[in-house]
């Protein structure tokens, strides 16, 4: 009886902790979307620019094209990431797009980076390094079970309650008045909802893999994946609409790089 409950925690263990080969091209696989997530704003705002200067519609843009079709693929590769290695590994990688994409705009659209901006982009270097060196190699989340049991958690439906509120101050009260002119405001909203994307994300996968099994669990398995896929797909969208009220066209004429949504929301209007 003991030998075999310690086979089967063996067991258990063993299908927490991915192999050194899973790691690595999960590893590699969110390096890659990392850079290519760095370059899809850069390359959407020269496709503006360069549509801009022509008189024509950046949808008609080669460039923003690309950059629109490099989000997509960024944001696939970080799915197959996800799915492939434990989250605290992956995440920390997206930091990596910060520096490549400082670097690529100032190529592609002379924007100059200050010593400032040097500064943060190596910290984000760092930050990552010393996240994945001192972070878990193994799993704590690999079933659809443990995952709804963290889900259920008091805590986090705690935690989720303050985040919602937070996200509803920020978006409906504070970005209407001060988002135009503090891009921290942005920046707040999009980091608390990478608390949702992240758990969603990694939620889907696990939740996949029971869909296609005819078990009296693949019902359920269905139920929370579209339930996670809905959460994931709103919180892109309002990442990615930056605020329910557009900031003045003119504003966009002082922005950096972490304006580009404002930048790209304004031309679509005018070009319209």
């Amino acid at each position: 009886m003991g030998t075999a409950a310690t086979a089967a925690a063996a067991a258990g263990e063993g299908a927490r902790s991915p192999s050194p080969a899973a790691v690595s091209l999960g590893l590699g696989v969110a390096v890659v979307s990392s850079l290519v997530n760095g370059s899809t704003f850069v390359l959407q705002k020269k496709g503006i620019v360069r549509a801009k200067r022509r008189g024509t519609s950046y949808l008609t843009d080669i460039v923003w094209w690309a950059g629109t079709i490099a989000m997509a693929v960024g944001q696939i590769g970080n799915f197959l990431a996800y799915t492939a290695v434990p989250t605290v590994l992956v995440t920390p990688l997206g930091a990596l797009g910060v520096p490549f994409g400082s670097i690529l705009a100032s190529y592609l659209l002379k924007e100059k980076l200050n010593i400032l901006g040097k500064l943060g982009c190596l910290l984000s270097c760092a930050g990552s390094v010393v996240l994945i060196i001192h972070s878990p190699k193994s799993e704590s989340v690999t079933t659809q079970a443990e995952l709804e049991e963290k889900l259920t958690n008091p805590v986090f439906v705690g935690y989720l309650c303050i985040v919602l509120l937070l996200l509803l101050l920020l978006i409906f009260w504070i970005a209407p008045a001060h988002g135009p002119t503090n891009i921290m405001v942005y920046i707040s909203i999009c980091s608390l909802l990478g608390s949702f994307t992240v758990p969603s994300t990694k939620g889907i996968g696990l939740a996949a893999q029971d869909i296609f099994h005819n078990s009296p669990s693949s019902q359920r398995a269905l139920c929370l994946c579209l339930v996670l896929l809905a959460v994931l797909g709103c919180s892109i969208i309002v990442q990615f609409s930056g605020s329910p009220t557009p900031a003045p066209c003119g504003a966009t004429d002082r922005s950096s790089l972490t304006r580009d949504r404002t930048s790209a929301r304004c031309s679509g209007s005018l070009e319209s």
